[in-house]
């Protein structure tokens, strides 16, 4: 069997199987096509690690980062856990990535998303007479006091929001499928508040599309690029909002346990305490500065 023909299989198997969420399949295909483009004529038998070492080393010496280096090889690793679970290679094969050994990879410093910069965001879109712009403007709230991934913010229903309890439940398109709990800090609980005053009544979507029957906000990107050339900030991603949260979180002195459980990562908060522990560690230095005694 060729690495092509193999990728292909393995990919049909878990899109029937539902095995793991649309995005993460897409992110994996992407990677495994990547090999194919190199590999692909070759049988799943003859790949060797000095084939994956030779496209590492032409992946960083074209200026891909070690992180992205390292997921390639990840998917490729999977795709050899599928081929064994299936018994389509022999039982005693020595896969090509059994014996790599990952990239180093020191996650860099994150930059903060400007408060100045996302209520001029928010504000532009809220104030638009384009209907789908100011549920962008909800959208981009909820990610921001939620910490949420984007396609799990899209697949909150109502149902979903606890108002009781005050929290919100992410129960699809989550990473892994795992279900998360928010609990509601002054800023969520004050924009659901008012979502659900005026929210519609034809739909149990949190974000539905102004234009689109019972499909989730459509246009995002597009929306997000262009309300930021409009106000005149530096272009964000979706995704800072999430580090916006996290390092709010930080800042205010939630312990990073906490703040994991918020964001679903299962590491009890060892990558919040890598990546943002230096922002906790300044804070401190900076109220300090402010103590008069």
């Amino acid at each position: 069997m060729t690495l092509k023909d193999a990728v292909t299989w393995y990919i049909h198997t878990l899109e029937r199987l539902g095995a793991k969420s649309p995005l993460t399949i897409a992110n994996e295909q992407g990677h495994l096509n990547m090999w194919c483009e190199y590999y692909g004529h070759l049988d799943v038998t003859d790949l060797t690690l000095s084939h994956v070492l030779r496209v590492a080393e032409k992946r960083r010496a074209a200026g891909v980062s070690t992180r992205s280096v390292n997921l390639d090889v990840h998917a490729l690793k999977n795709l050899y856990k599928w081929l064994r679970a299936e018994r389509l290679v022999p039982p005693d094969f020595h896969a090509p990535t059994d014996s790599w050994t990952p990239l180093r990879y020191k996650p860099a410093r994150r930059s903060l998303l400007s408060d100045t910069d996302l209520k001029k965001v928010i504000e532009l879109a809220r104030g638009s007479d384009n209907p789908r712009e100011r549920v962008f403007a909800d959208f981009l709230e909820f990610c921001a006091y939620s910490g949420a991934r984007r396609s799990a913010a899209l697949a909150v229903m109502w149902a979903d929001i606890d108002f009781e309890h005050r929290q919100v439940r992410f129960i699809r398109n989550t990473k892994y499928e795992k279900a998360i709990t928010v609990d509601f800090n002054p800023s969520l609980e004050r924009l659901l508040t008012d979502m659900h005053q005026r929210r519609r009544t034809d739909t149990e979507l949190l974000f539905p599309d102004p234009f689109v029957d019972g499909m989730p906000l459509q246009g995002i990107d597009w929306m997000r690029k262009y309300l930021c050339r409009r106000a005149k900030v530096m272009e964000f991603k979706l995704h800072d909002l999430r580090h916006w949260f996290i390092s709010k979180a930080v800042m205010a002195g939630v312990d990073f346990l906490t703040v994991a459980q918020w964001v679903g990562h299962a590491d009890n908060g060892v990558l919040i305490s890598k990546v943002y522990g230096h922002l906790s560690y300044e804070h401190r230095k900076r109220m300090a500065e402010r103590l008069t005694l």
